[in-house]
């Protein structure tokens, strides 16, 4: 049997959606404890897609859970928004679907700058470079960076001068998709 080097077994069996996830929350306590990022003390997950009880499911859906909420939320202004939203992609196959296509839009009308980085290294570098202690990764990821980061750059809206701050809430997407 011929040796199997890490990459290309990373290629043939991919990290999932949780291992990538839990990799960057290491990733975040790590930046709080050395003190490079304090700010990321303020990370959390939306567990969304955890698997529960059908009892139990039902019980969060009556308390206000909503299916394609980002997974991760850093409600830290920087750049001109809000804060940094996160929908956690695998590196190999992961979609966004309609709903978490929808939230994003929701929230990048609110002045947040969301991602659907694929796999824990994009999304460190998305968060560095938001909290300026790191490069826009565009270009970083050979000519697949609009698959990997999710979009081809940050949504820029009218929050990005200021403009959305003085006026009425008055929303302007689409309804809520019914199934993905």
């Amino acid at each position: 049997m011929k040796p199997v080097s890490l990459s290309e077994y990373k290629m043939k069996y991919p990290p999932t959606e949780h291992q990538e996830q839990t990799a960057l929350f290491q990733w975040f306590d790590l930046q709080v404890r050395s003190g490079r990022n304090p700010w990321l003390a303020a990370a959390f997950a939306i567990p969304n897609g955890a698997r529960t009880s059908m009892s139990t499911a039902k019980k969060l859906k009556a308390e206000g859970m909503k299916g394609g909420v980002p997974d991760i939320l850093i409600p830290i202004g920087r750049r001109g928004y809000v804060g940094l939203a996160l929908e956690m992609k695998r590196t190999k196959g992961g979609k966004v679907s309609k709903r978490q296509d929808w939230w994003a839009g929701v929230l990048q009308s609110q002045a947040w700058i969301t991602f659907a980085p694929a796999g824990w290294e994009v999304a460190r570098d998305l968060t560095n470079w938001d909290f300026g202690l790191g490069e826009w990764p565009w270009g970083k990821y050979g000519g697949r960076d609009a698959d990997i980061l999710g979009l081809n750059e940050p949504h820029a809206g009218p929050h990005v001068s200021g403009e959305c701050r003085d006026q009425p809430l008055k929303p302007n997407w689409p309804r809520f998709p019914d199934a993905d």
